[in-house]
């Protein structure tokens, strides 16, 4: 049987068998972008990392860095699935705002606000009914006991915005908390962090801030100052694994023999080292 819908409580994605800590299947994963995409009509905006975000209905902000956290994935694996859902057409990705704002392409399929498209029968109203009845019982129960419902889903919704501000794409990565980034362009923080990440796994760490102001200048540099190109510099270098930053290959031409493999023999290690 291929058609049709099952319903899915939303009280499932706060219980205990999914808020397991593991490492998410593709299938939970895209679970989780349909179930954290935002319901409503209307347009909202997000603060997330000190910067307003606008999300409408069917919309999901969120950096590859925190989607790697969150599914427990390397931000490689976190490029790459979304990359297959857009050429699938299940996502656009838009980062006009200064970091991904993912929409789901047939969010209205899932979840359909118009009552005409959903009928609901009367059994199904008592049994969201007994429900909300029997998680009332609960929290009037533990109020009793406890003093306070420690399974209050506004108190994990709040949990669930401080871990996401905690994770934030523009947060400085582990490691580089007591650096000062003021140096750094506020639009270019969440890709240039994830090649300090990047550089991190590496073992090759920044000792010290002059060598990340370095690395940051040279940056400048060779994308001429141009946000977009900046950007394909970092992702060119993490997807061919080079340990340094190089002007994108367009750019060098065919016969730059300073462009290598994941051999990195010739990488620039005196970029920022």
């Amino acid at each position: 049987m291929d058609k049709g819908f099952i319903k899915l409580n939303r009280k499932f994605f706060s219980h205990k068998m999914w808020e397991a800590a593991r490492t998410f299947s593709e299938c939970e994963a895209w679970i989780d972008l349909i179930q954290s995409a935002r319901f409503g009509a209307t347009e909202q905006i997000e603060r997330i990392g000190g910067r307003e975000i606008r999300c409408g209905r069917g919309q999901y902000p969120a950096s590859n860095r925190y989607l790697a956290q969150k599914w427990k994935w390397g931000e490689h694996k976190v490029k790459a699935f979304l990359g297959r859902l857009k050429a699938e057409s299940m996502i656009t990705v838009d980062k006009s705002q200064g970091m991904n704002v993912i929409t789901l392409c047939k969010y209205d399929v899932y979840n359909d606000i118009n009552p005409a498209n959903n009928p609901v029968d009367d059994s199904s109203i008592d049994l969201v009914m007994r429900e909300l009845n029997g998680l009332k019982a609960q929290l009037t129960a533990q109020q009793t006991t406890h003093g306070s419902p420690s399974d209050n889903p506004n108190l994990k919704k709040e949990k669930k915005e401080e871990e996401r501000n905690t994770y934030s794409p523009y947060n400085p990565p582990k490691g580089y908390e007591k650096v000062n980034f003021d140096f750094l362009d506020f639009e270019l923080r969440e890709y240039f962090f994830q090649w300090l990440d990047y550089k991190t796994d590496k073992g090759q760490r920044y000792k010290n801030r002059k060598s990340i102001e370095l690395c940051y200048k040279r940056l400048n540099d060779k994308s001429g100052g141009n946000f977009k190109t900046a950007v394909e510099i970092i992702e060119q270098s993490m997807a061919n694994n080079w340990n340094g930053l190089f002007e994108l290959k367009e750019q060098n031409g065919a016969g730059n023999k300073q462009v290598k493999g994941s051999d990195g023999k010739e990488a620039d290690y005196s970029i920022g080292m």
